[in-house]
């Protein structure tokens, strides 16, 4: 985070983390007895990944607690799913068809995924849709323009700036699936890099609003060179911005509506949710 401490973004449901009682916020002070408020991301991660069924001893700081709070987690192996979907119950949307579509990363089949679940939920009738791009930390640009075609019709999705300028333009086209289904979308400060791409073009272009907190604000483009020893240098060479030319690195996307992250994500008591679910039954 900001002050350079390992933050728990939100475990990931139903894994070792959550099943723990591990919580989002949770800052991580100890593994195994040894303190990591001096060590980088990458040497943290190496000391909590380690073989499947062994165990971990992990100690956070958790606001709202005066001693540190300690869970002993045994590993496992296991794959996040790409893209979670379904209709939404009737006791949440007041009997509307809504379909609710999670994105969870921008890797090499997040489009196909997205277009599978968008056919589905149409489908299957529904009138609306609520896209989630919360804790979506991003992945590849290509996939994220792709995923954006799927909601907007022609036009712009995202300028790639370099220090002489403007370098290189990226558009959506007309004729994809999704392009006049109404829309919500959700952030928070876990959506990053390419899901601040997507919420960007689809706010800008006043395609749907924006509802949840503002984004993490990575906008930057990195060149990777390896050095001898193991490390790797990182030289930022350019930056995105949004069809209105705003900038996304160290800024983020503002949503339209502001509502605090709830504890869980999904269900009654998610309150981005339903607030989505509000707009999309009321128009406001």
């Amino acid at each position: 985070n900001d002050e350079g401490l390992f933050e728990i973004v939100r475990p990931i449901d139903g894994q070792p983390a959550d099943q723990a009682g591990v919580k989002a916020g949770d800052v991580l002070i100890e593994v195994d007895g040894q303190s990591v408020l001096d060590l980088t991301f990458d040497e943290v991660i190496l000391m909590v990944r380690g073989p499947q069924g062994t165990s971990v001893n992990l100690k956070f700081v958790r606001e709202g607690e005066e001693d540190p709070v300690e869970f002993t987690i045994v590993r496992t192996r296991f794959e996040v799913p790409v893209v979670e979907f379904e209709i939404l119950p009737e006791d949440m949307t007041s009997g509307a068809t809504i379909g609710y579509i999670r994105l969870t990363e921008f890797n090499r089949n997040a489009e196909e995924k997205l277009l599978e679940a968008l056919n589905q939920v149409i489908a299957d009738g529904a009138t609306g849709l609520v896209f989630d791009l919360r804790d979506n930390p991003g992945g590849f640009l290509d996939q994220s323009v792709a995923v954006a075609d799927a909601f907007l019709p022609e036009g712009v999705a995202l300028f790639e700036r370099n220090i002489r300028g403007l370098d290189e333009t990226f558009r959506t086209n007309d004729g994809d699936i999704a392009e006049t289904l109404p829309l919500v979308v959700l952030v928070n400060s876990g959506s990053a890099s390419a899901s601040e791409i997507v919420a960007g073009a689809i706010q800008d272009r006043g395609r749907a609003v924006l509802i949840g907190e503002t984004t993490f604000g990575k906008g930057s483009v990195q060149q990777i060179h390896p050095l001898s020893d193991g490390a790797e240098l990182r030289v930022t060479i350019a930056r995105w911005y949004t069809p209105n030319n705003n900038t996304i690195d160290g800024e983020g996307i503002a949503p339209d509506i502001e509502i605090e992250n709830p504890e869980d994500l999904g269900g009654p008591e998610d309150g981005q949710l339903m607030r989505a679910i509000e707009y999309l039954l009321s128009g406001q």
